[in-house]
């Protein structure tokens, strides 16, 4: 994958796939994609995000959109070897984990965002089109904060815990802190 072959895919998407992704985040059903723009918000080792937005035209009017799409490749150059599920940066651990379907199987306070699709291409390159959730906020965060996320973390990793078939996945990286 280089570079410019992604940006080139990136930029000349169809307004008609984009469209499948934008009809799933919309109360009405859109019909037109009245605006759009891309943006590449991050790159880094392994991978780029981009923030798709505009308008698109419902029944019930026009409605603001945006979604994040999220380039996963793996070069094989990289000085770590990413390539085996027991690596903590595994390049392929969270499209995967998304396709599993696991994530929309969870309950409680801690979600992840929702994923519309995850399409491979080649061996070595995945997108995943993500809800976007939003700038992160740069706020100092209380003691009673941490406790709380904390809480929501120790209960997505209790249920994750119950689900035996899903633990048997090898891209889960069980063993992580013996990779190390």
């Amino acid at each position: 994958m280089t570079h410019n072959d992604v940006e080139t895919r990136v930029h000349t998407m169809s307004d008609q796939k984009l469209l499948s992704y934008i009809q799933q985040l919309l109360p009405a059903q859109a019909v037109a994609i009245l605006e759009r723009k891309t943006e590449r918000i991050h790159q880094g080792t392994f991978g780029i995000l981009y923030r798709f937005q505009g308008t698109a035209m419902t029944a019930d009017g026009p409605f603001p959109w945006s979604l994040i799409l999220k380039v996963i490749h793996h070069s094989g150059t990289e000085p770590i070897d990413r390539s085996q599920p027991s690596n903590q940066r595994y390049w392929k651990r969270e499209p995967l984990v998304y396709q599993s379907g696991f994530l929309r199987q969870l309950k409680g306070q801690l979600v992840a965002p929702r994923c519309f699709d995850v399409i491979q291409y080649a061996d070595n390159e995945f997108w995943l089109w993500l809800e976007d959730v939003g700038e992160a906020e740069q706020v100092r965060w209380s003691t009673a904060r941490y406790r709380l996320i904390a809480g929501h973390i120790g209960q997505f990793t209790g249920e994750g815990l119950q689900n035996t078939a899903w633990l048997a996945n090898a891209w889960l990286g069980k063993d992580l802190h013996r990779a190390q």
